[in-house]
């Protein structure tokens, strides 16, 4: 019937994403992830997939739980065979790096920041989303490490790669949140 599957999922995505920006508390997202966007995740955009999935992995109480979740995020990414399917995964993997950031866990923190580089360094035409989440993972890895001067090159340039209407929308649902708690 339609062309391209893009058309149709298209406004569910949007949909998700409006969904997914006003159930911030508790295993809400979790569950509805779970429970409907399963049911055509690999059939929208897979960078707006990975997206949906690092906000659903931030309201997973354990950072273990939630690496165990992403990594198989990643594992449904790379069984579509899609082109250009390395994007939503490096998206993914900088969650996992500050999951491990949290943890403790340095070492796959650089791990992952390092086959993050190396692939971002490969590719052209990058959505902005990617590299910004690269660097914001590094300033964070950075700040651990207490190399200041490149935590600041790094802040400056994930700032470089966020517009300011995803900053003003963050800083809205962060007060929407807020107010909704009084």
């Amino acid at each position: 019937m339609y062309q391209n599957k893009e058309v149709i999922f298209y406004p569910i995505s949007r949909f998700s994403e409006f969904l997914f920006s006003i159930m911030q508390a508790g295993d809400a997202l979790i569950q509805l992830y779970h429970s409907f966007i399963t049911g055509f995740e690999t059939k929208i955009n897979l960078l707006k997939l990975a997206h949906i999935a690092v906000t659903v992995s931030r309201q997973y109480l354990e950072k273990e739980a939630a690496i165990a979740y992403l990594e198989g995020v990643i594992e449904k990414l790379r069984a579509t065979k899609e082109p250009r399917i390395e994007e939503p995964i490096i998206y993914v993997k900088m969650q996992i790096a500050a999951l491990n950031l949290e943890t403790g866990n340095q070492k796959d923190c650089k791990r992952f920041l390092e086959e993050g580089k190396a692939a971002l360094d490969s590719m052209t035409d990058i959505d902005p989303s990617v590299h910004a989440s690269f660097f914001w993972v590094s300033s964070l890895d950075r700040k651990s490490r207490q190399e200041f001067s490149a935590f600041y090159k790094d802040t400056l340039l994930y700032l470089a790669y966020t517009s300011v209407e995803l900053n003003l929308f963050r800083k809205c649902s962060r007060w929407y949140g807020f107010l909704k708690l009084q």
